[in-house]
């Protein structure tokens, strides 16, 4: 129950005064009853009061409504029975009928609310005698005059139709549905017979009667819950909603075609393609009067459009231009017939102004319109590109960059007939002419015509028919022209991304691209670039690969790794070696622009090719191992792309042995978890989650069982030497933990493990053990936390004298979630005896400042909360692993360290016990020396310092493992202190 410091009992209101005097009734009848506080008891002692509910007035009456209101959503799930349930929504749909004249809104808003909880969550969802009184009395005040007791009641119904567990109860909800709307459409059509054209006359017609608006609060309804109603009742309501439609607009038309929309987004085409005739000619034609109606309207209204522009000496405003714009798109492809002479006038202004492009830029959005409606072939046949070859000018050349922007679902053939001979004639006179400027112009005319290619490529209406002279066309022009490939790859892009599922007519499905072509196109491209000798014997040219090559080869390369990466889901093993041989070269010599595009290029190789990943792994993990590792955040996130895929497959090929290969991969991304930089870590927390959230999602056979190999890989870190490793895995714990809250019960070894660390002396490991535990609590239900309580209470309670650091600030929030999630009392009495009084002290504030809600709720993910500790003291809520929503801090790379403390060492060899020895490096290396992060701290000063030093591999045939987790919570502690988190304590 709410303390006194909550704002209800100070509030004057009536309503709160006679809210509080139920719920302290309430109290004293259970207390009376000698029945346990809980909401279950709540619940029952209210729904028995209010089985008498013709004994109460109006407000106690919304009282106990309102109050039900607040306790049912904190009973448990399965405490209330389906036959208990059924009778508390009798009783509720009792006292709302025989309540109504008394019952105020809140009130009916309160009962739907609760009948709406009872019904989705307590009661038999297999049966449908058990669902139905309460699933037709949702329906019912779904279509309630009262906007708050409608909106929560279809709120509800739409959660119960999620909750349906049976076929059998989606059909009878399906059908229960349907006959509502049969029932309904005498007045659905008599509101479209009266319906209206414009909006000057019998406006209130259609809504005079309060049954209309039931009608239109129905359609609302359908619209939302079509997805979960069967397919049969969908095309039975397809059906009934076709009659409503006219060739007339009505107050119905737009939520018609609303559920009309809906019904589409959830059928198959068969649905769509068997009822698009019905849908588009009625509202379209009519009957053949109407037709011709249409056409003489919109001859007048383009007339109309027409004497405004010619009888204005100025360029019209934005809204005219808005308008005209709105009027090509509504007639599509007729427009060319309508508005033609719109348009001839739309150019002439273009050719007559000298504004500059930002004063004629709605002006050429209009006409980009213009060439979306009707498409270039008729635009360009009214307003034609054309070069004299007298004086060599050019006409309407302005609508080069109109055409690129806004050409969609053209011909490529028509680029091919008409676009290319263009761009020819402008080449030819940029030679012939004698004036050099002019020359220029023309030049640069000619590739505006080829900048059209990708345009031309987006969803073509002939892909099929024409893709073959057009590959032969581009080979040709490829050969003679460098300035062709940037377009090419975009086209070539284009068409790969947009048209998969192209089909030959009678013919099936079809490769959208050869790949003898392709690879023609891609050697033509190497050799034009004079980068063939990239693939050599398919890339094989280490005696160069240390040499850094020219900016210019590095452009080069960075584009033809561009029209690599669009083509390499269609290529075969051949030209995926050769696409890879461009890209080890690029990753050995080139710049960090062109290594981007060679990461994303490989990456993609190893995604879309699991056999390049199967016979080339070795050689990818030695490239990516010889690469120096970047800062740069593009370059990090291309490289860590490569590394899911790569320690995926590690862990697929030696299921059951330990695999080097996996350690040294997972070892970059563990030790990137304590890069410096945010954004770096930012790139390892993805990383890290992309990998499990792959592995635990996955159907595939193949990868059962390596979800937990990857987790005890990862846990085994943390019998490691170096704090600085600890402390990253434990920050990697943190987010599969956020993510994955069931891994602690699946693997109960974790929490012990990271448990006993709270047993270490380093400062940066008791922060990162701290976040664990932040975000362990915060993510568990109550019922599942009550495992671990006696363990986390036992290794965090040690720092909550130690201020420094905000240890006591951060042991004080675990403990408050705690308490809000199984109760003070079972904190308490875990707590050991010396702190008794300090576990106390958390209490005794917790309830000054927040409710005290004994037990949680168990059906969703609680928030983490510090309000407790809020304007007692600014502590930076940087070093937490993953704080709270109401704190406002988001996922876990987001902390900033506020100072980092005893900040990593090199990793050291030989002599540490642990076989993580070799291991512990930021580099992904097997024979070649690397770099790792070593961080340090000026203690003294305060300010920061990083740096990287390099460390060079010692046993290098030497590959150790990491030890596996302890499966004892109580590990053998280790002995050694770290000297700098001493001289830091000192």
């Amino acid at each position: 129950m709410p303390t006194t410091s909550n704002p209800i009992f100070r509030s004057s209101a009536a309503q709160h005064a006679h809210l509080c005097a139920t719920a302290a009734a309430t109290r004293s009848i259970i207390q009376s009853s000698s029945l346990p506080l809980t909401p279950i008891s709540y619940f029952a002692a209210t729904i028995t009061s209010l089985s008498n509910s013709t004994m109460l007035d109006s407000n106690a009456l919304g009282a106990l409504t309102s109050f039900l209101s607040i306790v049912l959503p904190l009973v448990g799930g399965g405490e209330i029975k389906p036959e208990k349930a059924g009778e508390a929504v009798r009783v509720l749909v009792r006292t709302v009928e025989e309540n109504a004249g008394s019952l105020g809104t809140s009130g009916v808003r309160a009962v739907v609310k609760c009948v709406g909880v009872l019904v989705a969550e307590f009661c038999d969802l297999k049966e449908w005698d058990s669902v139905a009184l309460g699933f037709e009395w949702l329906v019912k005040f779904s279509l309630d005059n009262r906007p708050k007791v409608r909106k929560c009641a279809q709120d509800c119904l739409l959660t119960v139709f999620k909750s349906f567990e049976s076929s059998g109860i989606f059909k009878k909800a399906s059908k229960s549905i349907y006959l509502l709307l049969k029932d309904h459409m005498p007045l659905a059509i008599e509101m479209t017979s009266s319906g209206i054209v414009d909006g000057s006359k019998n406006q209130a017609m259609p809504m005079s009667r309060p049954e209309h608006q039931e009608v239109l609060h129905l359609l609302n309804v359908i619209k939302h819950v079509v997805p979960h109603l069967s397919p049969k009742v969908r095309m039975r309501m397809l059906s009934q909603l076709l009659k409503i439609l006219s060739s007339q607009f009505s107050v119905l038309t737009r939520h018609v075609f609303d559920v009309i929309s809906a019904i589409f987004e959830t059928s198959g085409t068969e649905v769509i393609t068997s009822n698009a005739e019905d849908i588009f000619r009625k509202p379209r034609y009519g009957r053949y009067g109407n037709y011709n109606a249409e056409i003489k309207a919109v001859e007048t209204t383009c007339t109309t459009f027409y004497n405004l522009l010619c009888a204005s000496s100025q360029i019209p405003s934005e809204h005219f231009f808005s308008v005209v714009a709105f009027l090509f798109l509504r007639l599509g492809e007729v427009s060319a017939i309508f508005m033609k002479h719109i348009l001839l006038k739309l150019g002439d202004l273009m050719n007559a102004t000298s504004a500059s492009g930002s004063e004629t830029k709605h002006l050429q959005d209009c006409i980009g319109s213009a060439v979306a409606a009707m498409g270039p072939e008729k635009l360009l046949g009214l307003l034609p590109i054309s070069l004299s070859t007298k004086n060599y000018s050019c006409s309407n050349i302005w609508l080069l960059p109109i055409l690129k922007k806004n050409i969609v679902g053209s011909s490529l053939r028509f680029f091919m007939e008409h676009i290319v001979p263009l761009a020819e004639s402008f080449e030819k006179g940029s030679r012939k002419v004698k004036n050099s400027v002019i020359g220029q112009d023309l030049q640069a005319y000619a590739h505006g015509c080829w900048d059209l290619l990708p345009a031309f490529c987006r969803h073509p209406s002939d892909t099929y028919q024409s893709f073959g002279a057009l590959t032969q066309l581009l080979i040709r022009y490829l050969k003679k022209e460098s300035f062709m490939l940037e377009n090419i790859a975009i086209g070539l892009q284009e068409l790969v991304n947009e048209n998969k599922n192209a089909h030959a007519p009678d013919q099936g499905s079809v490769q959208l691209i050869e790949v003898r072509i392709t690879k023609e196109i891609f050697i033509d491209s190497l050799e034009k670039f004079q980068l063939l000798d990239d693939i050599g014997e398919h890339g094989n040219n280490d005696g160069s690969a240390n040499e850094k090559e020219d900016g210019g080869t590095d452009a080069k390369r960075s584009q033809i790794l561009d029209l690599a990466s669009c083509v390499v889901e269609g290529s075969d093993n051949d030209m995926v070696n050769l696409l890879f041989a461009v890209t080890r070269r690029a990753l050995q010599v080139s710049d960090e622009v062109a290594q981007m595009e060679a990461y994303q290029t490989l990456s993609r190789i190893l995604e879309k090719h699991s056999w390049f990943c199967s016979s080339q792994f070795a050689v990818v993990v030695d490239l990516l191992n010889a690469v120096k590792c970047s800062a740069n955040i593009t370059l990090l996130k291309g490289r860590f792309a490569c590394l899911q895929a790569l320690l995926i497959h590690a862990l697929m090929r030696n299921v059951n042995e330990e695999n080097t290969d996996a350690f040294l991969i997972l070892n970059e991304i563990i030790l990137a978890l304590k890069d410096s930089n945010e954004e770096g870590r930012k790139v390892a927390y993805d990383a890290l989650h992309g990998i499990s959230s792959k592995l635990r999602s996955s159907s595939d056979a193949s990868y059962d069982g390596l979800y937990h190999k990857l987790l005890t890989m990862i846990t085994g870190y943390l019998s490691g030497s170096s704090p600085h490793i600890k402390s990253g895995v434990v920050s990697a714990l943190s987010v599969l933990i956020y993510n994955d809250p069931d891994i602690g019960l699946t693997m109960p070894d974790i929490v012990p493990s990271v448990m006993e660390l709270l047993h270490s002396k380093a400062v940066e490991v008791i922060k990162a053990v701290l976040g664990f535990v932040k975000v362990l609590v915060s993510c568990l239900k109550p019922n599942d936390l009550q495992h671990f309580l006696s363990n986390i209470m036992d290794g965090i309670i040690r720092w909550s004298s130690v201020s420094r650091h905000h240890f006591k600030t951060k042991v004080i929030v675990i403990l408050e979630i705690m308490m809000r999630k199984c109760g003070s009392a079972a904190v308490k009495a875990i707590a050991p005896e010396k702190y008794k009084d300090f576990v106390h002290g958390v209490v005794v504030n917790r309830h000054g400042k927040t409710n005290s809600k004994e037990g949680g709720n168990n059906d969703t993910r609680p928030e983490l909360s510090d309000a407790s500790l809020k304007g007692q003291q600014k502590r930076k809520r940087n070093d937490s692993a993953i704080s709270s929503k109401e704190e406002g801090s988001a996922r876990p790379w987001k902390r900033q360290r506020d100072k980092k403390q005893n900040a990593g060492k090199s990793v050291g060899r030989g002599k540490h016990s642990s076989h993580y020895g070799d291991l512990q490096k930021g580099k992904l290396d097997k024979n070649r020396g690397s770099e790792v992060r070593d961080f340090k701290t000026k203690l003294s000063g305060g300010k920061k310092h990083e740096k990287r030093i390099p460390t060079n591999r010692k046993d290098e045939g030497k590959i150790h493992k990491p030890a596996v987790a302890s499966k004892s919570p109580k590990r053998k502690r280790e002995g050694r202190k770290d000297r700098r988190s001493a001289a830091h304590r000192a």
